[in-house]
């Protein structure tokens, strides 16, 4: 069978390209010029392949242009006549005005035989007076005869009107040509397409099963519009099958023709497959009944018969005898591909190279995926028109797997989308033959592999050996129409995958079993930080703060624990895999659902600390923090007439004022505090930098490369999760923990810890601080001067530290050498906090707001009306609502400053111990409860009582039970004195105290003592940011593996985590 020609014609792009000669000694000047290098000339210009340009062929002087487009010949009827030196230099001179003709070549002129022809000068050529004679003008050895002759053809031939000089035949000896030229079958024999007979008794039961009708229509099931459009469906009536089918499959029953055979199975390929067309059901029967005739013994497998190409079987794909040589990481591994054309002539083989590759990249890395243990993938959205220009015939393969010597060969298991087989052994990358609909028409489709992965398995229980590989194929379709359209209708998306493959069971069970015993271990934690949470802040179990808390609580600790397993999991995993020199430890394929799992953990454990980060903010921004001032108030004297200038010293003649305290020293603390609140241990903008520059610029990011070897480089190679998340946890260690190393091993030792510098600050100002995180919980850092006075001029301070220095004072700290305090406060003390300041503060300040709401409604009626009659009279109440605003802020902020004060004194009493009715003792807490963060004994019973509801003799939800209580009180609390609130009969508050935490007689008549421990190591620093420093870095790191997994661009996650970082910094200064 002759092979079938493609007819598409798709147009080629017109290229154009600037020449620029290099000088030559005889030519004088040069110059550029353009031209096409495709050789697209007109139809009267000829194209010189040695000057590159289109030369003109003088149809005046007789020229017209050869047929192959190179030269200019005479037009018929005319010879050539050389004109000098140069070959190309002729002209045309007729043969007719001698009475001849111009032989075929135009090289000379020949007279016509009168006896078997004539001349006829309408056509300048010689006439056979016999029909169906051919005209000749040599002998069978090439002479040129004198005369042009005539002579009768051989049997089966005929001359056709297009070509005198030839005696045409078909191409099947069993058909006879007609006079228009076609060729018909001769009797006995059925016509199989334009050009071949079959034998009537083989066509007859084939035509009977599998008409032509049947076996010529196509369904194509993935018919894509444009890029990333939906699918459908098309049929599609082949020309190529319609001439194809009956001929290969008659020939492949009767002889076992194997070009037929493989044409037949190349048209099963088209089809994807499927069984229930007739290209595929014969080329099955075929192998069936060979099957039963026990001809099936080529090289062991049962499903490929001789003379039969390996279609559908189910291959042995863990086959221990397949592949026996030995492979290391980073050797290649040959491949063979066997090509054939669709007709099935067999083409030869040749090396795997990039031939199943539709997107381009540089030849040499498109074999990277055969070396050993590299992951590979070549994706790319490539245009169509320019895939198949050029293009002449579909082309199908069978892939190979071979040792470098050739000695040892085994097929490929080929897994077609779609397909009801198994595994095949045929398959194509791009198809341009199948869906042309008549003779020297352009394909409806155009069919390509759209996705294309290879799985190659290393042997279990092995390092160096091989299971069979195999390839997956998936197709799509596109019409020609849409091609032609260009834009996004003539794209598609190519990927091309390769993925070395061992078990990773091993490795997955020890991981799982980490995981079920850190499942364990967040359920204990969260337990026990739930318990102590719920001792520290005196929630009601039901209200939906205290179950968001929980949640928050529990995600919090879960994302640790997940980060620190999938930490070390990541680090081992980049370790053994990058350093083992044979097959110990392959990653799973990209894709996979280990993949997937990693990552949906790094993005649960994001959340989770993004959760517990929010609620840790959120703790620190609404926490209470108090500073109070040790010093002793002046009392100064001044003149009668009230003249500064006369103010006279103490014992001289002018009255002695009140005392008073000089305010800069504790703005100068609280601006110092202000300016902790945001300080950082670790740049992360530095950071972030070094991280970039260990990642990209040094290119260590490319550790990451999904192959066994520390190379940095390898095109195609993709970035693997596991190992990526691994080299960005180290990046971070080196770049934010290399930092934190400094700061604590040098700075801080050298230059002063900021917390160690706070405290000295707030013995300097001879203030103290304390700062309440949740309701039983805080800190206390004790500032009192162990000096007289601390609001003193430079020279007194200069001596007051060289007393320190020289140990002629006491030592600082509320107790010696003890300044800085975690505090537990007693519920009652908490209750009398809440009477004597936060109640007041929060009724005080929703007062400026109803007032301030009321001036804002007054300014917009006025506004509102101020064009009518009432406009005097609105803004008269406007008026009056802002004077009543500005009053009441007055009395709102003396009763505050008021009340401060008393809570200061009040403050002052119970850390001196001079309170009559609350104290505080030192405890040392236990180890375990240390490490468990657990509250002091004496606060186990206690700390669960909801201090906003303590007014109820039963714990309520939302507090809804104390409002009426609050409100026939409000207006007694406003009026009291707040020195006096302080001072009520002890007896009262103790049985008032007792009857608000539903009448436990076993705090009666106890102590009311809240609990000290020592806190040298300075935790007061959780209250600022470089207190969270490590849960801050811990979130940016989960940020940024987040992010990589989202946009898998080391750049675009670092602008996230900065623009997270800054956020973060803002708000905690906000």
């Amino acid at each position: 069978m002759r092979p079938l020609p493609w007819a598409a014609r798709l147009g080629g792009m017109r290229l154009l390209v600037v020449w620029s000669f290099a000088s030559f000694s005889c030519v004088s000047s040069q110059s550029s010029f353009t031209q096409s290098l495709n050789g697209n000339c007109s139809s009267t210009d000829r194209y010189d392949t040695g000057a590159l340009d289109c030369q003109y062929c003088d149809a005046n002087a007789n020229k017209v242009v050869s047929d192959d487009g190179q030269y200019c010949s005479c037009a018929d009827g005319y010879t050539e006549v050389a004109g000098g030196y140069d070959l190309l230099d002729f002209s045309c001179s007729s043969c007719l005005t001698n009475g001849q003709a111009a032989s075929q070549d135009n090289s000379r002129c020949m007279y016509c035989e009168a006896s078997t022809s004539y001349l006829d000068t309408s056509i300048g050529d010689c006439i056979c007076l016999t029909s169906g004679d051919v005209l000749v003008e040599t002998d069978r050895a090439g002479n040129w005869l004198v005369n042009k002759t005539c002579m009768s053809c051989p049997a089966n031939t005929r001359v056709l009107s297009s070509d005198a000089y030839t005696c045409a035949e078909c191409a099947n000896p069993n058909a006879a040509m007609q006079s228009d030229g076609s060729c018909l079958c001769n009797s006995g024999y059925t016509q199989a397409g334009d050009d071949w007979c079959v034998l009537s008794t083989l066509a007859s039961p084939i035509l009977s099963s599998y008409p032509i009708s049947t076996a010529s229509s196509i369904t194509y099931t993935n018919v894509i519009s444009k890029l990333y459009g939906s699918s459908s469906s098309q049929s599609v009536t082949s020309y190529t099958f319609e001439q194809m089918f009956l001929a290969a499959a008659s020939e492949c029953t009767n002889d076992r023709n194997r070009t037929a055979c493989n044409g037949l199975g190349n048209m099963c390929a088209i089809t994807g497959y499927d069984s229930s067309h007739p290209a595929c059901a014969k080329a099955y029967s075929v192998v069936s009944t060979a099957s039963q005739n026990n001809l099936n013994s080529t090289h062991g497998f049962s499903a490929w018969v001789t003379s039969m190409p390996l279609l559908s079987y189910s291959p042995n794909l863990n086959n221990p005898d397949a592949l026996t040589y030995s492979v290391k990481p980073g050797e290649q591994i040959r491949f063979l591909l066997a090509s054939f054309s669709f007709n099935g002539t067999y083409l030869g083989y040749e090396d795997l190279n990039g031939q199943l590759q539709l997107c381009g990249r540089n030849p040499t890395a498109l074999q990277n995926w055969q070396y050993a243990g590299a992951g590979y993938e070549n994706n790319c959205v490539v245009d169509l028109s320019d895939t198949v220009s050029g293009v002449k015939g579909t082309t199908f393969y069978s892939l190979f797997v071979s040792n470098p010597s050739l000695s040892t060969i085994y097929p490929v298991p080929v897994k077609v989308d779609g397909a009801a087989s198994d595994y095949v052994g045929r398959f194509f990358i791009l198809d341009v033959n199948s869906s042309i609909a008549s003779a020297d028409a352009d394909p409806t489709l155009i069919q390509y592999a759209s996705d294309i992965t290879i799985d190659i398995p290393i042997r279990e229980g092995s390092t160096n050996k091989l299971y069979v590989p195999t390839i997956s194929v998936k197709y799509a379709q596109r019409k020609l129409s849409s091609i032609q359209a260009g834009g996004s209708n003539a794209q598609a998306a190519v990927n091309f995958r390769v993925s070395y493959t061992k078990t990773f069971d091993s490795v997955w069970t020890a991981g799982t079993v980490c995981f079920s015993l850190l499942v364990v271990a967040v359920v204990l934690i969260w337990v026990v930080r739930l318990y102590v949470s719920w001792k520290m802040r005196a929630r009601p179990q039901c209200s939906s703060g205290a179950v968001l808390r929980g949640l928050a609580l529990l995600v919090g600790i879960a994302s640790d624990g997940l980060l620190m397993l999938v930490s070390v999991f990541a680090i081992i995993v980049l370790i053994l895999f990058k350093g083992q020199s044979s097959f110990y430890l392959l990653l799973p394929a990209l894709g996979s659902d280990k993949i997937t799992a990693f990552e949906a953990t790094i993005v649960f454990a994001f959340f989770g600390r993004l959760m517990a980060l929010a609620v840790r903010l959120w703790d620190q921004l609404h926490a209470d923090v108090f500073f109070f001032d040790w010093e002793k108030p002046k009392r100064h004297s001044f003149s009668t007439n009230g003249d500064a200038n006369d103010a006279k010293v103490a014992g001289g003649g002018g009255k002695k004022g009140p005392g008073t305290v000089s305010v800069w020293r504790r703005i100068l603390v609280i601006n110092k505090y202000n300016e902790l609140q945001a300080a950082r241990l670790v740049s992360v903008p530095f950071a972030l930098f070094v991280i970039l520059f260990l990642l990209v610029a040094l290119k260590l990011g490319n550790l990451a490369l999904d192959m066994p070897s520390n190379a940095l480089y390898k095109e195609g190679v993709p970035i693997h999760p596991y190992l990526r998340f691994a080299v960005v946890l180290l990046a971070w260690i080196v770049a934010a923990g290399g930092q934190l190393v400094f700061q604590k091993a040098c700075r801080h030792h050298y230059n002063g810890d900021p917390a160690v510098g706070f405290s000295d600050l707030l013995h300097s100002a001879n203030v103290s601080c304390l700062m309440l995180d949740t309701t039983f919980h805080g800190y206390y850092i004790h500032g009192k001067s162990v000096h007289t006075t601390a609001d003193t001029s430079l020279k007194h301070l200069s001596k007051q530290i060289a007393h320190e220095t020289r140990a002629l004072v006491r030592e600082r700290g509320l107790l010696p050498g003890k300044d800085s305090f975690e505090i537990f406060l007693h519920p009652r003390l908490r209750k009398h906090y809440e009477k004597i300041y936060k109640r007041h503060l929060r009724r005080n300040l929703l007062r400026s707001q109803m007032a301030r709401r009321d001036v804002r409604r007054a300014a917009e009626a006025a506004k509102a009306a101020r064009f009518g009659k009432d406009k005097d009279k609105n803004k008269e109440k406007v008026e009056e609502e802002e004077a009543r605003y500005r009053d009441l802020e007055e009395q709102i902020s003396d009763k505050l400053m008021d009340v401060s004060m008393s809570f200061e004194q009040f403050l002052k009493d119970f850390v001196m111990g001079n309170d009559p009715d609350f104290g505080w003792k030192e405890e040392m807490p236990t180890f375990l409860m240390r490490s468990l963060g657990l509250p002091p004994h004496i606060q186990a019973e206690k700390l669960g009582v909801d201090i906003e509801c303590m007014c109820c003799k039963t714990s309520c939800c939302g507090c809804n039970c104390c409002d009426a209580d609050e409100d026939s009180r409000e207006d007694d609390d406003d009026d009291d004195d707040s020195e006096s609130s302080n001072r009520k009969p002890k007896r009262e508050m103790k049985h008032r105290a007792s009857e608000d935490i539903d009448g436990d007689d076993d705090v009666i008549d106890g102590d009311i003592t809240s609990v000290f421990y020592h806190d040298p190591s300075r935790r007061f620093t959780s209250m600022f940011l470089m207190g969270i420093e490590i849960e801050i870095l811990t979130f940016l790191l989960l940020l940024n593996a987040a992010m990589d997994i989202a946009f898998d661009n080391f750049f675009a996650s670092i602008l996230v985590v900065a623009a997270t970082n800054l956020t973060i910094e803002s708000v905690r200064v906000w």
